[in-house]
């Protein structure tokens, strides 16, 4: 078939496909509150509201930063200024009109068994004019956030993008009686452009030092920066670095977890280790005033491990160079949790290590249908975690294809070792920061194969922190990713719809077209062209025809049409939709400038290559690749440098 004919008949098909989520009566988005029984208590009118937001005298800051967000986000919608007051300020009656949120003295009223909700987790009960909202841990954060959708249509879609409905007129108080908590526990911000902490809060989302403690090291690749400096301890302990019997410590890529078979230096490096995590969560609660759930001990980001005698003996018994990390750690890890609630009593501190690259089968074998631990002395300590990344899936493919056997049966061996297990997929193409890598039609099998597998903590690595706007499509990943992540049941498609009408208000409708058509693309290149899946998968102009990228493009036309009235009746919004449609296109016009310059006359292609570092550069885009930057890979080869 030519590929002509393919283009138009996906575009047809697409065309239909979108038509339902093609709405332009608003430049915000449609209302998206969620179907509410009411009250006959009016929450806001007219500009004022007789509502008070309550907290405890003793507050928690995310106490505090709910009931600023809340009294924010009401007056935007409504106008009405709600004030914040603290528990000792008011008194409660059945007819008071409070919000109230966290553990305040009122909270016996409320009927709610606080005992009972999940870390996270929240309820959201009205009690005569009285809401409570109740939670644990950011679970009041998050009820609070929830309240907002409910009452006033609140919904953020990405760092610059959130809604709330113009509500001019009387809103009025939910008959709420809910509860709530995430299905993946620690759902970390994994996108460069989420991190900012606003962004991360009002996605229901967390950051790294949510979860990991750290001192001077890096938070991830930590063996030398952390915990064995070699500058500090290569001279008198080149055992403690990895290498065969000739090799030098600078050359040394990983620590020796054997300490190349010296019983007596093992246990020394062992307590290195150990002192070091006490001094790192010793500093940790001094700066922050609490602790963190774990610190991480964690290998180099190469895909190298230690090949001395010692090593290569457990390897050869276990099947795995994990079996060393664990039976390092195992130790540390029972010693660290007597230590913990000891000086630090009521708290929980886990360990974490890498299985990546060298480490990332487990030391398992199978029995009938199941896997079991080769032996206890690799059966992680319930105070050890396993950092599972699984690097070589295929993730634009589903978990259940068979290009993803190997995913589900690593996170079965781990599930078999481990009673505590972080998963670190991924959702990008590293070496085409530029190119389209859709795992929308994958994402939602992978977040329930997470929840199923159990894991605690899933940082689904994307770009970060290497680039500040995405283009591809990738803003919408992110956002569905972030919701997939509390509720790995949601409704993708009615998401999708909701985040397009938002973020791109009068050209959501040629936007969602377009994205259909690219989804519908990447489906006949899975399906017929067998492509790569992976985290570095090789694209080329087989994949993305000059003619289907111009028909592409074309929608991208449509969309700066669609909001060409703004230009004369709201200036910021215009630009604002603008730069969010040229964002898209620039992976478009990547595409051509690279796969396709030899088809433009010298003049035109040198015009395209000038508009396009304009814009990317306007737009915030540093890289093509992971390791490298657009300036170096495309810019000096252009002659714009």
């Amino acid at each position: 078939m030519k590929i002509k004919k393919i283009f138009l008949f996906l575009m047809v098909f697409t065309i239909a496909l979108s038509a339902a989520g093609c709405k332009n009566d608003s430049d915000s988005g449609e209302n998206k509150t969620n179907s509410v029984e009411y009250t006959e208590y009016v929450l806001a009118n007219g500009k004022t509201s007789d509502y008070r937001i309550v907290i405890p005298q003793e507050s928690s800051k995310d106490e505090r930063l709910a009931a600023e967000e809340m009294n924010l986000f009401i007056e935007q919608s409504t106008q009405a200024e709600v004030s914040v007051v603290t528990d000792s300020a008011v008194s409660y009656s059945p007819d008071a009109k409070l919000i109230i949120l966290g553990n305040t003295a009122f909270t016996d009223n409320s009927g709610i068994d606080v005992s009972a909700i999940k870390d996270q987790g929240f309820v959201i009960k009205t009690v005569g004019s009285n809401v409570f909202i109740l939670g644990a841990g950011r679970g009041v954060l998050y009820g609070a956030y929830e309240f907002l959708s409910r009452e006033v249509g609140f919904e953020a879609y990405a760092y610059d993008c959130y809604y709330v409905d113009d509500r001019p007129d009387a809103v009025y108080i939910g008959k709420f009686d809910l509860s709530d908590s995430p299905d993946i526990y620690y759902r970390c911000a994994n996108w460069g452009v989420q991190r900012a902490q606003e962004c991360t809060n009002r996605m229901r989302l967390i950051n790294m030092r949510d979860v990991f403690m750290r001192w001077t090291g890096d938070v991830q690749h930590n063996f030398f920066d952390e915990f064995f400096p070699k500058g500090k301890y290569g001279a008198a302990h080149k055992e403690w670095y990895a290498g065969g019997d000739n090799y030098t410590v600078e050359d040394s890529r990983q620590l020796c977890l054997t300490a190349h078979g010296d019983e007596e230096s093992l246990a020394e490096m062992r307590s290195v280790a150990l002192e070091r995590m006490k001094a790192i969560i010793r500093n940790w609660y001094n700066t922050y005033g609490e602790l963190a759930p774990c610190v991480n001990f964690s290998q180099e980001d190469y895909n190298t491990w230690c090949p001395c005698s010692a090593c290569t003996a457990l390897k050869n018994k276990y099947g795995t160079d994990s079996a060393s990390a664990i039976i390092f750690l195992n130790p540390i890890a029972e010693e660290l949790d007597r230590w913990v609630e000891e000086n630090y009593p009521g708290n929980k501190v886990k360990i974490a290590f890498f299985a990546y690259h060298k480490t990332e089968a487990a030391p398992v074998k199978k029995v009938g249908n199941t896997y079991e631990p080769i032996d206890e002395q690799v059966k992680l300590n319930e105070n050890l975690a396993a950092y599972v990344a699984p690097i070589y899936a295929n993730y634009i493919y589903p978990v259940t294809h068979q290009k993803n056997r190997s995913l589900v049966d690593l996170l079965d061996q781990w599930s078999a070792v481990s009673s505590t297990m972080y998963v670190w997929p991924y959702d990008t193409n590293f070496s085409h920061f530029l190119a389209y890598y859709d795992t929308t039609n994958s994402m939602q099998g992978l977040y329930r194969l997470l929840k199923e597998k159990g894991a605690e903590f899933v940082f689904n690595q994307a770009q970060y922190p290497s680039t500040t706007t995405l283009t591809g499509f990738d803003i919408v990943r992110a956002y569905l990713e972030s919701k997939l992540a509390w509720n790995v049941d949601a409704d993708l498609k009615t998401l999708t719809e909701n985040f397009f009408n938002a973020y791109f208000g009068e050209a959501a409708g040629p936007m969602l077209t377009y994205y259909n058509a690219f989804r519908s693309w990447e489906e006949y290149l899975r399906s017929n062209m067998n492509i790569e899946g992976g985290v570095n998968a090789t694209i080329s102009k087989t994949h993305y025809p000059k003619q289907l990228l111009l028909g592409w493009y074309n929608y991208i036309e449509q969309a700066y049409a669609a909001i060409g009235d703004l230009k004369n009746t709201d200036i910021g919004a215009y630009q604002r939709y603008y730069d969010r449609i040229c964002a898209e296109g620039i992976a478009i016009r990547a595409h051509l400038l690279v796969f396709y310059a030899d088809t433009y006359v010298a003049s035109e292609l040198q015009q395209m290559r000038v508009d396009f570092k304009y814009d990317a550069e306007r737009l915030g885009f540093t890289n093509y690749k992971e390791t490298g930057t657009l300036e170096d890979e495309l810019y000096k080869s252009w002659g714009l440098v």
